[in-house]
Formats: C-alpha cells, sequence, structure tokens
C-alpha cells in the first residue's frame, strides 16, 4: 500500500482511537510543518525585495513566536479530532472509518492553507507598497 493511501486509510474500525490518530500525528506535523517553512521563505525571500536594505520583513522573535504558536494550535485542533471520533459509538465502525478519514485530510487541508498565511501577508504588504509608491 502506498504511503499516502495508509495515512488517509480509515482503519479497520476497530483500532482504539487514540492509537489511530496519533500514529498520524507526525505525518502531519511534518507535512504541515514542510508547508509552514516553505510559505516562511517564500515570505522572506519576497518581502525582502520591496524593504529597505538592512530591515527585516518581519521580525525575527515574532516570526519564532508565531510558529511555535501556531503548532500549537495545529496540534490542538488535532486533538479535538480524536476526541470527538471518541463520542461515536464503537458498534458503528464504518461511521468512524468515515469520520478519521473525512477530518483527517480536513484537518490537514485547514492547516496547511493556515501555514500559508505568511505568504498572504507578504502579498498584502507588497500590494500596499505598490500602492503607496
Amino acid at each position: 500500500m502506498n504511503p499516502l493511501n495508509r495515512l488517509f486509510s480509515g482503519g479497520q474500525g476497530t483500532e482504539e482511537t487514540v492509537v489511530w490518530w496519533e500514529l498520524r500525528r507526525i505525518p502531519f506535523n511534518l507535512i504541515v510543518g514542510a508547508v509552514g517553512l516553505a510559505s516562511v521563505i517564500v515570505m522572506e525571500l519576497f518581502g525582502s525585495t520591496f524593504i529597505k536594505p538592512g530591515e527585516d520583513f518581519a521580525e525575527p522573535i515574532a516570526l519564532l513566536l508565531g510558529t511555535i504558536l501556531f503548532g500549537l494550535i495545529a496540534n490542538v485542533g488535532y486533538t479535538l479530532c480524536w476526541m470527538m471520533e471518541g463520542e461515536i459509538p464503537f458498534d458503528e465502525p464504518e461511521k468512524r472509518q468515515v469520520f478519521r478519514t473525512k477530518n483527517f485530510k480536513l484537518a490537514l487541508k485547514w492547516s496547511c492553507a493556515c501555514a500559508t498565511l505568511p505568504v498572504w501577508f507578504c502579498l498584502l504588504a507588497w500590494v500596499e507598497h505598490v500602492a503607496s509608491a
């Protein structure tokens, strides 16, 4: 089975809820982290093209704290997924499989979309820069 299919598979329905979700937490964090890192790199590279030499586009400490805060929020949201699944009765394995697959993909998409926010902020700053020039 290809790793992506395994990542998105709903399991057998009898697996322990927490185990299913926690086995996917590291891949989830790696994917979201890679998107976030790429976003910050693009922001820094693009942002440095329209600011004064010697200035930072984003304050380094704010960037670090924002990254940590985002990581914490994404992981709290991820944990809420398996907590919500816990409300589905164990005698409904098909319902659990659908919930797992749907919500894992949704959490991954939403977190990756949020991880691109630095690029959007940079684009907004560039539009403001162009408009004020």
